[in-house]
């Protein structure tokens, strides 16, 4: 089962679903609108989470929000 967290949404809150998730999207743009440039800012909690018990990280993709200013 996957997790998708939005840009405010802490690590703290996602480790409580550890034991239930076995990937979790890290939003890097907020998600609904488009032409947004890539948050930099979250790289840091890509990482953190990172170490959250076997747990696969993927940061935003392009397909997943589309539209996105990738030229930043």
């Amino acid at each position: 089962m996957g997790l998708a967290i939005k840009p405010p949404t802490s690590v703290e809150s996602v480790v409580k679903y550890a034991d239930f998730v076995d990937t979790l999207l890290v939003m890097t743009v907020e998600p609904g609108f488009g032409g947004q440039k890539f948050m930099h800012d979250m790289m840091p909690k890509v990482c953190a989470c990172v170490g959250i018990k076997r747990i696969v990280v993927l940061p935003v993709s392009k397909h997943v929000a589309e539209r996105v200013e990738w030229n930043t």
